[in-house]
């Protein structure tokens, strides 16, 4: 038999709630505070520049709604703007609010589902100056009144630190040992291995190789830039520049979605796509008219790798929407407005049409309950026929109104 417990322990203990600091600006890029907020199955994007792709191939951003992924889009860019070396970005939410165009709640939400789909994680959240060591209200208990505005003798506030995430690539790993043909012979013993394999720059510290520095520095700097690459000024996909200044922040864009075009200077892809600038497009109109071809029918080669000349790669795709006397086709958004135009036409001249049939019987109501009649008493003929002869078929109907 259970033995009562005492009064003191007749109700559950719970655990007190554990409030915990933000960490600190000297930790927020501590790679085991960053791999601590990552999900499982993610990883640290390895490119900044590919991370507005992902969020594209997100199965969740198929579902949204085509102004949704706009704003989306721009969220993702306005993002990797402020994204360092680390892969960590630091924007604040009115920056983003400003940049993207909607209210801060709004950020907020497609934050959130960039924290659901995995691509996004937080390592240390916004803090307001007063809550910050050295703050008024750095040691306030829960229930302490907020004050509206931090005061001027309180620290500076914190901005969120994000990391910038993907889906985790599966590693190759080693054989076991087991799987080792035993059958090789074995590495030989007391192999003396040099230390000294640049025996000449340990002699001469201050002597300067002829070539320059050491290549592989040069190397892992230039694909750190490489990695991070991206055109300063951001340009609304949707927007026809129309300047000189905004055409070339429309083709530092192109560059930004288009990786290919990287390779060549920004003022040459501007001459390239300045007729069709002229001519009424935009930057998803690009995009749309260098991968598919004017009847919708995809390229078989995507130019990601093994194009040599990109410039006459891109013409080769912008010619195709290229009249044989020079006329640029209409692009893929007009086409779509001018489809949808015509869609609403046609409706509008069905609805009109049905207005005037409607108003035709509301004037005649006679004739048409006569109309009816007929109708309905050749359809019981044609009914008992088809009793009494199955094989027989009744001529059409023909009503005279």
């Amino acid at each position: 038999m259970a033995l009562p417990l005492p009064q003191h322990e007749t109700r559950p203990r719970v655990a007190p709630k554990v409030r915990l600091r933000r960490p600190n600006r000297e930790n927020e890029s501590n790679p085991l505070l960053i791999a601590t907020a990552i999900r499982n199955g993610f990883q640290r994007v390895k490119r900044a520049s590919r991370w507005v792709e992902r969020v594209e191939q997100s199965p969740g951003f198929v579902l949204l709604r085509t102004d949704a992924q706009e704003r989306m889009i721009r969220l993702a860019m306005a993002i990797v703007h402020r994204t360092d070396r680390d892969r960590l970005s630091r924007p604040t939410r009115a920056w983003l609010a400003q940049v993207v165009g909607v209210s801060e709640r709004t950020i907020t939400r497609y934050i959130a589902r960039l924290h659901h789909w995995g691509l996004l994680a937080t390592v240390a959240p916004g803090r307001r100056g007063t809550f910050a060591p050295g703050g008024r209200n750095a040691r306030s208990r829960p229930g302490t009144p907020i004050p509206s505005q931090n005061h001027p003798d309180d620290p500076a506030n914190d901005a969120a630190v994000y990391v910038l995430c993907e889906p985790a690539q599966p590693r190759e790993h080693a054989p076991d040992e087991e799987s080792v043909d035993i059958s090789v012979s074995p590495p030989p013993v007391r192999v003396i291995e040099n230390p000294y394999t640049h025996a000449r720059a340990r002699k001469y510290p201050q002597s300067t190789p002829l070539r320059g520095a050491d290549s592989s520095k040069r190397a892992a700097k230039r694909l750190q830039k490489e990695a991070a690459w991206r055109y300063g000024i951001t340009w609304d996909p949707l927007v026809t520049p129309s300047s000189q200044d905004n055409r070339l922040a429309a083709a530092g864009e192109l560059q930004n979605r288009l990786p290919a075009l990287r390779h060549i200077r920004t003022v040459y892809v501007r001459s390239i796509c300045k007729p069709f600038f002229d001519a009424g497009w935009t930057i998803k109109d690009l995009i749309e008219a260098i991968d598919h071809r004017p009847d919708g029918t995809r390229w078989p080669h995507s130019g990601t790798r093994g194009v040599e000349n990109i410039p006459g790669w891109m013409k080769n795709r912008l010619r195709a929407w290229i009249t044989h006397d020079g006329t640029i086709h209409r692009s893929p958004t007009q086409r779509r407005r001018a489809r949808r135009a015509a869609a609403q036409a046609r409706t509008r001249a069905m609805l009109e049409h049905q207005a005037e049939v409607r108003a035709t019987i509301n004037a005649d109501p006679d004739r048409h309950n006569t109309a009816r009649d007929r109708f309905f008493a050749w359809w019981e003929t044609k009914k008992r026929a088809a009793r009494r002869t199955p094989g027989q078929v009744s001529k059409p109907y023909k009503p005279t109104l």
